[in-house]
């Protein structure tokens, strides 16, 4: 039976903190590793056993678990909001948060989130998402124009502001 491994990746955008504790919860390796697919993987390349893999939901993760997970047994990424005993923790480091998360992945106490394996589906999520930020972005920004028009004592004369026939209007009326 091969031993199982627990790594804990604090994601960086210059640097990952790879932490790797054994089944017992011993220190194996802690080290800071450049975060680029070539030393991601050489960070991983000499691991063995069952390996089991914890990471914090991030813009990288997704990235991440790309490049690592046909490397490892199990790749896991949690929602940063349900790991309090990160995020409510004073001592704010790498290492620390590293080192927790190979512990929450060993005790099994993770709460995963889904992310889809097939890339077509993974470009079709990212669409979709950023077409809603969009949206709530065109919202906001409508309305802070409809304040603004209100503080310059301009009566909003047309239902529709933003309709194109009402902006010809209001322009050809001044």
């Amino acid at each position: 039976m091969q031993q199982s491994i627990f790594v804990g990746l604090d994601l960086g955008s210059s640097y990952c903190h790879q932490t790797v504790i054994n089944s017992d919860g011993a220190l194996v390796r802690s080290r800071s590793v450049p975060t680029s697919e070539y030393h991601l993987r050489n960070a991983f390349a000499d691991l063995h056993g069952d390996v089991h893999v914890h990471a914090e939901a991030s813009e990288l993760s997704d990235w991440v678990r790309v490049i690592i997970k046909p490397m490892v047994t199990r790749f896991v990424i949690s929602h940063p909001r349900s790991l309090a005993w990160i995020a409510k923790d004073s001592v704010k480091d790498d290492a620390v948060d590293a080192r927790k998360l190979a512990e929450l992945l060993r005790f099994n106490l993770v709460h995963e989130v889904y992310y889809e394996d097939r890339a077509d589906r993974r470009s079709f999520k990212q669409l979709v998402v950023h077409h809603e930020q969009l949206s709530r972005e065109q919202a906001r920004l409508k309305s802070k124009i409809k304040a603004r028009l209100r503080t310059l004592h301009h009566p909003q004369r047309y239902p529709f502001v933003f309709a194109d026939s009402s902006r010809r209007a209001s322009c050809f009326n001044h």
